[in-house]
């Protein structure tokens, strides 16, 4: 859990010139009941960042169509998916670098 929080604190200093706490809902399970979540929302994978070092996986899954978005952290260690956001309204800003990304 100390990885998670980590990584949420990193998301959190991009937001905000001055690093302070903020309380996120994170809710974990196994990989079942995730994939369970994901099928329900005809949800794919869109975006992936592995973190050797905390030994954490990052992925956004998402359904264009819908613009539904399910953002989860993967701690392989203990075979955890932990959803710490999900949003209705997926998109990329006309600036991003992942626009044309292959």
């Amino acid at each position: 859990m100390k990885k998670l929080f980590a990584i949420l604190m990193f998301l959190s200093i991009a937001a905000h010139a001055e690093i302070h706490e903020k309380t996120v809902t994170v809710k974990c399970g196994n990989e079942k009941e995730f994939r369970s979540l994901v099928k329900e929302f005809k949800e794919t994978p869109v975006v992936m960042a592995t973190n050797e070092a905390d030994n954490v996986v990052l992925i956004v899954w998402a359904n264009k169509e819908t613009q539904t978005s399910t953002w989860i952290a993967h701690l392989p260690s203990t075979g955890e998916y932990c959803t710490f956001g999900s949003g209705l309204t997926l998109r990329l800003p006309k600036t991003s670098q992942m626009v044309n990304y292959q």
